[in-house]
């Protein structure tokens, strides 16, 4: 787990929500992914 957000995940903020798929996008894309277990 690279970060968490609390308390946002009903009516996240537009700024909350890009910092989210931000984060989601670059973990995604990242090469140091680990594979499910």
């Amino acid at each position: 787990m690279v970060d968490s957000w609390v308390g946002h995940s009903d009516q996240p903020t537009y700024d909350v929500a890009r910092e989210i798929g931000s984060a989601l996008i670059a973990a995604f894309t990242s090469d140091g992914a680990e594979p499910p277990s």
